[in-house]
């Protein structure tokens, strides 16, 4: 017969328990997830329509720069939104505010822009007399 031996309290690990409020939850884990869904989507559909703007970096150059600055603000707009709509606005700041500061900016870019580029990468042709 062997004996089998508990451990004594002395020897067994510490274990800090988790503060009050900050046990993770299926809901900040769906809103980390949410959030991270959000930014990537924000960012797939400013690649796509920066290709497709008639621009200097534009690659197909089908949409007017107008078309553009329009999708920056309905950007903005929903980037600043997307923590009360997707329900991660109760997370901590690191979580929410990077949304509201870049949407602000995309509102605040889109309504500033030239409607009309002014810049070419090409060189400059002489003038003609």
């Amino acid at each position: 017969m062997t004996a089998t031996t508990t451990p004594s309290p002395a020897s067994a690990p510490a274990v800090r328990p988790t503060p009050p409020g900050r046990e993770p939850s299926a809901l900040s884990i769906f809103a980390a997830v949410t959030s991270l869904g959000a930014m990537l989507i924000a960012v797939i559909g400013l690649i796509a329509y920066s290709l497709i703007t008639n621009y200097e970096l534009g690659v197909w150059k089908l949409a007017p720069m107008a078309v553009h600055n329009l999708f920056d603000i309905v950007a903005g707009i929903v980037l600043v939104a997307s923590p009360w709509l997707f329900g991660f606005a109760d997370e901590s700041a690191n979580v929410w505010v990077p949304f509201v500061v870049v949407g602000v900016a995309a509102i605040f870019l889109g309504l500033t822009t030239k409607q009309q580029g002014g810049y070419s990468y090409s060189k400059p042709t002489a003038a003609t007399p």
